[in-house]
């Protein structure tokens, strides 16, 4: 499986630089854009609707997704998770697909890019009238593509977990299945400060197995303001939001047909 990510830094923006990554979403102050960063992806099967829960507001350790002893050092220890699973309908997700309707806005149009030093293919959906400082973006790794041995779901989300990313602090992590007996999802929450640019980033990661493939999908909303500052409004949104948020976003299907298309491309 890939490995060596070290950390680059660019004007604008945040690199981690390694044959096993794929797309970040990095917001800028710049109206309608996203610069890029990359990052480290994985995979797993679609998940239940398990959330984190009191993130910041001092839920009791006992209950933490992780233990003590699996717990990376930067990761909180409060984010609890609790099942829910949205009544609304599922929403498709296809090559076909320009746009995505959901109770949190429109995102779109989306864009295809394919990364040939990392191997990973990437579709971008910011959200509309968002200036680009929110979004989605969905990285694909195929098999025998982006690693030729075989990799497993949890081998990835680890590495993403556990990459030291400096400014980035993992407010929750956990797994879940979508149903009774099959592979387990999973679920990242994370915080990013990038104090050269009086900005950060709140992250709502899921990854998850599309057919023989795997896909990452990361919701990322920008904040502005001192750096010193700034993690605590976005532990506070996270606390009033993640719920709901993490509920609508379960309602995207990823489709298989995106595995066959990706595996055709040049």
């Amino acid at each position: 499986m890939p490995s060596n990510v070290a950390l680059e830094r660019t004007a604008g923006m945040r690199r981690l630089i390694g044959h096993d990554v794929g797309r970040f979403p990095r917001g800028r102050s710049a109206p309608g854009r996203w610069a890029d960063a990359i990052m480290l992806g994985a995979r797993a099967v679609a998940s239940s609707a398990m959330l984190f829960t009191a993130v910041a507001c001092g839920a009791s350790a006992g209950t933490s997704a992780n233990t003590a002893a699996s717990r990376p050092p930067n990761e909180r220890p409060d984010a609890q998770p609790r099942s829910t699973r949205s009544s609304s309908p599922s929403v498709p997700f296809r090559p076909a697909s320009t746009t995505l309707h959901l109770s949190l806005g429109d995102f779109g149009p989306c864009q295809v890019e394919h990364d040939p030093q990392t191997h990973v293919s990437t579709v971008f959906c910011d959200k509309s009238d968002a200036a680009g400082q929110e979004g989605l973006l969905f990285n694909f790794y195929l098999p025998g593509v982006w690693s030729a041995p075989p990799f497993t779901p949890e081998d990835v989300a680890r590495q993403l977990r556990d990459s030291s990313r400096p400014g980035t602090f993992v407010e929750g992590f956990f797994s879940a299945p979508d149903a009774p007996g099959s592979e387990p999802a999973f679920h990242i929450v994370t915080t990013a400060v990038y104090p050269d640019d009086h900005a950060g980033q709140a992250f709502i990661i899921k990854v998850a197995r599309v057919g023989p493939a795997v896909y990452s999908r990361i919701y990322s909303r920008m904040f502005v303001g001192p750096s010193e500052d700034l993690r605590g409004p976005m532990r506070a949104w996270l606390a009033r939001n993640l719920e709901k948020y993490s509920a609508e976003l379960e309602r995207l299907r990823v489709d298989e047909a995106w595995v066959r298309q990706l595996s055709a491309a040049p």
